[in-house]
């Protein structure tokens, strides 16, 4: 019986045919090449991203209350924005030289032109 509801949760909160964009609830999000993991744990978001060959490429590092507004987007780019409304706005870029991925945090109010339009036409546009 366990296991039948724990597949059951498992189906309801995957979403391994995702074609990326927003995030605002919590499960597996799968494109292809990343499979993320969003969840809570002591009343903090978590999240972390893993490569086609399981390998974790980005992990939470920030304090996001799950009772503030929050939401990730995966862009075009394969980049990964985080955006909430008690730490601010952070992206995660894969750097050319080394392969890994790379935090950058803005300490600035961002407009439409600093990010990907499929970002600023998505519902997350509000934390901008």
């Amino acid at each position: 019986m366990l296991k039948s509801l724990l597949l059951m949760m498992f189906m309801l909160t995957s979403n391994c045919d995702w074609t990326g964009g927003e995030i605002t609830d919590y499960g597996e999000y799968c494109d292809g090449e990343f499979k993320i993991s969003v969840y809570e744990k002591d009343n903090r978001l978590k999240y972390e991203v893993r490569n086609r060959n399981d390998e974790l490429v980005i992990q939470q590092d920030m304090n996001i209350s799950v009772f503030q507004r929050w939401g990730l987007f995966l862009d075009k780019k394969k980049d990964f924005w985080v955006l909430s409304s008690d730490v601010g706005i952070s992206v995660w870029r894969k750097d050319p030289d080394t392969g890994q991925y790379r935090k950058h945090t803005f300490y600035h109010r961002l407009g439409k032109d600093d990010v990907p339009p499929e970002l600023y036409a998505s519902s997350l546009r509000r934390f901008l």
